[in-house]
């Protein structure tokens, strides 16, 4: 392998069930970052000091905190990533991961995301498949190949500081922003079903219910530009999800909702057209070729 120097950011707020389990799980990979960061974004409960005592155990651990208002929102978790980013920029690495604090991972993971960019030098940012906590079972996101779930991002140094790293948004969505900006760059994006990933609590839990959850992704949708036909093609996929057909008109009426009002999107017109060019391209093949879009 050409390179294995790689560097890891979490931030976590009031993560004390699971940060533990996270740590472990890097700590027990075949190739362990560099230097990970943890930024503790004012928790009330026992997540700094379990790091602390992963950090004292482990030097290249390290715990920072990033005050904010006490509220868990994405823009601090933006400025989290940003403080941890700033820090590590003094460092030799080629690869700069962002693990969600509720994740674990197996031990080969890391060995086996650089192995593929090392295979595809094109490849600017990728992951494994995320496995999704649901009762007591771990179930598939629903996703296309290109789309690199935001609780593990693995980025190609030269695309995270090509970017900017993660931008704030108004709801959500910082992964797909960062994700759509890389392969503006030029490069590829990729989440790999051979490599796994366990999320051990639901999507957007953390702040809001499932179906609420579903509006917000439908507002996320039309803040970064996606086309009306594009998102409705997506939610008639959700018909299926239980309880049936709640969490698609959820996600329309999140998109829908803004659209009729013309509300301000997180994104230029050249983000826009770019993220609608892709889309028009997908559904082009989807038809031609009757692949699955999303």
């Amino acid at each position: 392998m050409p390179t294995d120097r790689y560097v890891l950011m979490t931030p976590a707020k009031d993560e004390a069930a699971f940060v533990g389990p996270m740590l472990e799980s890097v700590v027990r990979q075949k190739i362990r970052p560099i230097r990970h960061i943890v930024v503790d974004d004012g928790s009330r409960d026992e997540t700094p000091k379990i790091v602390e005592g992963y950090a004292k155990k482990y030097d290249f651990i390290a715990l920072r905190t990033n005050q904010n208002s006490g509220k868990r929102a994405f823009g601090s978790k933006v400025l989290a990533l940003k403080a941890a980013y700033d820090e590590l920029k003094t460092l030799d690495y080629d690869f700069i991961g962002c693990l969600d604090a509720d994740m674990t991972l197996p031990e080969n993971y890391y060995e086996g995301i650089m192995r593929k960019m090392a295979e595809n030098p094109k490849l600017g940012l990728a992951s494994g498949l995320c496995l999704n906590k649901e009762g007591d079972r771990f179930v598939r996101l629903m996703s296309n190949s290109q789309h690199v779930p935001g609780a593990f991002q693995f980025f190609r140094r030269e695309c995270y500081d090509g970017i900017g790293g993660y931008q704030k948004v108004s709801v959500a969505g910082i992964d797909s922003l960062a994700e759509i900006k890389v392969r503006m760059l030029g490069f590829e994006t990729r989440a790999f079903e051979d490599l796994h990933g366990y999320h051990h609590k639901p999507i957007g839990s953390a702040t809001a219910g499932p179906v609420k959850t579903s509006y917000k992704r439908g507002m996320t949708d039309y803040l970064l530009g996606k086309h009306p036909l594009y998102v409705l093609l997506k939610s008639v996929r959700r018909l299926a999800n239980r309880p049936y057909g709640v969490h698609a008109v959820a996600h329309l009426m999140g998109y829908f909702g803004p659209l009729f009002r013309r509300a301000p999107r997180d994104v230029d017109d050249r983000v826009l057209s770019y993220v609608r060019s892709e889309e028009m391209q997908v559904l082009k093949a989807s038809l031609l070729f009757k692949r699955k879009p999303f």
